[in-house]
Parts: C-alpha cells; structure tokens; sequence
C-alpha cells in the first residue's frame, strides 16, 4: 500500500469515544463508537478512505471528468461528487431510482457541484445484478461520449473492491486501541455489500490484531453475507499472494431485523431514537441504525460479556435520513 499514489482528503484519524450512558443502560458490555461521520468531506462515511487512493489514480492520469453510479441517497455517489468537485474534476453520475424523475431533494446537490445526472428507472423487482448491468452500460456509453469530444474520463465504480479500505480502517483503528490504551475486543459494522467485512477480516487477519470482527447484515440474509465473504476473502489472497486461511466460524456476521436497505424499519427507528436519545449521536435508517439494532440484538441476548469492550462504526450516511421523514414518522 506505500506504493500506491494516495492523497488526502479525509480528516483523519476519526475519533472513539465511549458510549458512557448507553453502557449503563445496558448494564455492559462497555460500548465505544468510532466517528466516520466527522469527516470533512460533504458530511463524512467511510467511502473516503478508498477515494483517496482512486482519486489519486484519475488525477496521476489526466482525468477531467469523474463518472460514478448508484442510487438516489448513494454516499458513494455524494462522497465521490464531492470529492472530484474539490480537485476540479466534473462530477456525471447515473443514478437508479424507482421513481420517474430526479426528487426536489437532489437538486441542491445537483447544482452545488455542477454534477451532470442521468436518472435510470428500475423497479423494486429487479435484481441487484440486473441494475449493475444496465448502470454499467449507461457509464460505458457515456465515457465514450466524452472521449469521441476528446476529454479523458475515469469511471469510478458503483461498487468497489475493498481490500485497501479494510486495510486503513483495521490499522487506524487498531493504533488508536493501543494508543489511548483501550479495552476493546470487539469491533460491530454494517454489512450491506460483503466487500468491506471481507477486507476488513483480510486484514485482522494479515496483522493478527486479535480483534474480532462482527457483521450485522442490513440488506441480505446472514448467510448469503458470509458466503460471499468467504469467496471475497479467497479470491482477495490469490490475488494478493498471502498464504492465509480462513474457517467458516470465523465469518461472524448477524441477521438485522428486516432486510429492506432502503426503508426503515421499527427496530432500526428505535435504535435511532435511543442513541439520539442518550448519546446526542444520529444514525441513519438503512445501514448504522439497523445495524446498531442488530448489535442492541446480541446485547440481550447475552453474546458480550459485562467487561467486553465493543466498537461499534459510525461510518456517516445521515443526509439519507431526512429524505424519510414521512416514513419515519
């Protein structure tokens, strides 16, 4: 990772603070949170990390352009606009949404970085792969487009390997732990795509931390998560070269409630409340709140111990959650 051209963009390291009344609620396991969310660019999530070494890539190589695709409230989408915005590339992206046209919501960020939107209407019945397929073609066709106008386009993926992200997050983390000399054993995220809980384990495994590594699904059932993670994680130490193994029974990953990623759900608004409630911290309704509600979840259920120390992270993606108001009501 030395080698590879990075730049700055996140302020980082983020912080960890102990959840002081939340553990006394609780009566433990003593719960810390670590900050993604106080990044600096355009409201912070962890998608900062990758993009400093996939921007420093487009911008070693000329690009004028950055072209990106997901769904309506994608942070990867706000993070990578935002991100080419400050180095002076323009932002396209293609956005999918089961709605017929762009809402009112998404037009100051539209217009604060001149971003260029292309609106693909999919249905709640098409399949996960289906729409990468047609946002693919759409992306292909339109850096051809710019190229045929003679300007150098760099796509950034919708969804992205992740390795070099679990790596940064694992080490950050791990040197915080040693450094403010924390009881931490335990470390809690969201599991959406398998790709950052399969790097993330890559690398605990590589650097023998000794930190053990929950995944609380959010839009899968537990199982499809960890076999596709154990598939991740084989083809990422190919890749790589490392002589590492891994066992089924160390792929930890936890149903949430409810697997809808995109609208809330009772135990995830609860979960919101009560953090907001006792901690002055928000989560949002698709991935940190489910997920601390799957974490809340192993709580009861006696899976920590009282003097466990658990980090949960708080990767950002608030904007999101004032696009629900109605439904969260």
């Amino acid at each position: 990772m030395k080698t590879m051209p990075r730049i700055k963009i996140g302020n980082l390291p983020t912080k960890i603070h102990r959840l002081d009344r939340l553990t006394e609620m609780f009566d433990g396991p003593q719960l810390y949170i670590k900050r993604d969310d106080k990044k600096r660019i355009a409201f912070g999530v962890n998608k900062v990390r990758q993009l400093e070494f996939l921007m420093a890539d487009a911008v070693n190589n000329g690009a004028e352009l950055i072209i990106t695709s997901g769904n309506l409230q994608s942070n990867h989408i706000r993070q990578t606009v935002s991100t080419a915005a400050r180095f002076g590339l323009k932002p396209v992206v293609v956005i999918t949404e089961a709605e017929s046209k762009i809402p009112e919501d998404c037009y100051l960020f539209k217009e604060s970085y001149r971003t260029e939107m292309y609106l693909i209407n999919v249905t709640n019945e098409d399949s996960v792969q289906k729409i990468a397929n047609i946002c693919d073609e759409k992306v292909q066709e339109i850096k051809k487009y710019y190229e045929n106008k003679g300007m150098k386009a760099c796509i950034i993926p919708r969804k992205i390997e992740g390795t070099p992200t679990g790596v940064c997050d694992l080490l950050e983390i791990s040197k915080q732990i040693k450094q403010k000399k924390l009881n931490i054993n335990y470390i809690v995220k969201a599991v959406d795509s398998a790709n950052a809980y399969s790097a993330f384990l890559l690398a605990n495994k590589l650097f023998k931390t000794g930190l053990r590594s929950i995944g609380i699904s959010v839009s899968n059932e537990a199982e499809k998560d960890r076999w596709q993670v154990f598939k991740q994680f084989d083809e990422a130490k190919k890749h790589l070269g490392l002589d590492i193994e891994i066992k089924e029974e160390e792929i930890q990953i936890f149903n949430s409630i409810g697997y809808n990623c995109v609208l809330p759900n009772e135990p995830g608004v609860h979960a919101i409340k009560l953090l907001a409630d006792k901690e002055a911290i928000f989560l949002d309704h698709y991935h940190t709140g489910k997920a601390m509600a799957g974490l809340f979840n192993l709580i009861k259920k006696g899976y920590f111990q009282k003097d466990d120390g658990v980090l949960f992270l708080h990767p950002g993606e608030l904007p999101a959650l004032f696009a629900q108001e109605n439904n969260l009501l």
